[in-house]
């Protein structure tokens, strides 16, 4: 795929669990339908913010088939497809690409600690067993290596490496990525707070959680900044990272998206343990935040 087609507000999307403890596959396709409804530019399924660490890679293959099957070519699907283990990472991807995903994300593989020399490889071998689209992952936070600059320079001339995600929040990095690569690949940002000021340095869009209960400003705000619009743009970053803060606050960021999706009326579920429910104190915050916004489903 072209790494034009992957710019602007894409979801980085939970996945709703039933009070059974299944993956609701009903809910998932309502929840997609309403982001697409709301002028989202892509999603993302399977990742961070879907809980893929505790989902099993059979629910990861139907929540991908789900998602293909609810967005309907109407904006471009990326499934996660990063995995421990390098042969299941590997069927994951080959069944994102048969089952009509545009692209499929990983980071570097996790615990190993893996060397530029090796990082490079692996997403070099990825792009090579498929033909669909390849967005490279930099979450060192999570998986313990940040991926140089250098090294994503390298892996954009890869004709199917087409996008970045970043939250290494590193901006002379992102920085320099962008001047040496941008017209090669998307850089995209994987941070919320980060979402203006990578689009001002050059950047194609981001991949978002908050999103998930807020989608109408953040469209707003990218459209805001492509039509020059920057006092708006300005505006509705400040009241995002404000609610970024509330969601953030008891460093348990994914189950707090889920409660304020909750308390506007999308029945998304809580996080599969080993993750629990936000605080009753947190609830309140979020509900307190959400008033003032003025932001609620509709």
């Amino acid at each position: 795929m072209s790494r034009t087609r992957l710019t602007g507000l894409i979801v980085a999307v939970v996945t709703p669990f039933a009070t059974s403890g299944g993956v609701d596959y009903k809910m998932l396709d309502r929840h997609l339908n309403w982001l697409v409804d709301r002028g989202v530019h892509g999603v993302m399924v399977a990742g961070t913010a879907g809980e893929y660490a505790n989902l099993s890679d059979e629910e990861r293959r139907q929540i991908a088939e789900q998602a293909v099957k609810s967005i309907a070519g109407r904006v471009p699907v990326i499934v996660h497809t990063g995995h421990t283990n390098r042969d299941s990472m590997l069927a994951l991807t080959h069944h994102a690409e048969q089952v009509g995903a545009d692209a499929v994300m990983l980071t570097a593989p996790a615990i190993v600690k893996p060397t530029q020399d090796e990082i490079e490889t692996y997403f070099q071998e990825v792009a090579s067993a498929v033909s669909i689209g390849v967005v490279i992952y930099d979450n060192p936070g999570r998986i313990g290596v940040k991926i140089a600059p250098d090294t994503l320079i390298h892996l954009s001339e890869v004709e199917n490496i087409v996008a970045l995600k970043d939250s290494g929040r590193v901006m002379a990095d992102i920085a320099e990525v962008i001047n040496k690569a941008g017209d090669r690949l998307a850089v995209l940002s994987g941070e919320g707070d980060l979402f203006l000021p990578i689009l001002a340095l050059g950047g194609a869009g981001g991949i978002l959680t908050v999103p998930n209960v807020l989608p109408k400003p953040h469209v707003e705000l990218f459209e805001s900044f492509q039509r020059g619009d920057l006092a708006q743009a300005r505006l509705l970053n400040h009241k995002l990272m404000e609610f970024s803060k509330v969601l953030s606050a008891e460093g348990k960021y994914h189950a707090a998206i889920k409660a304020a999706m909750r308390e506007t009326g999308i029945p998304i579920g809580i996080p599969r343990r080993p993750l629990t429910d936000v605080s009753p104190q947190t609830k309140e915050r979020i509900r307190k935040q959400l008033e003032i916004l003025g932001l609620v489903r509709g």
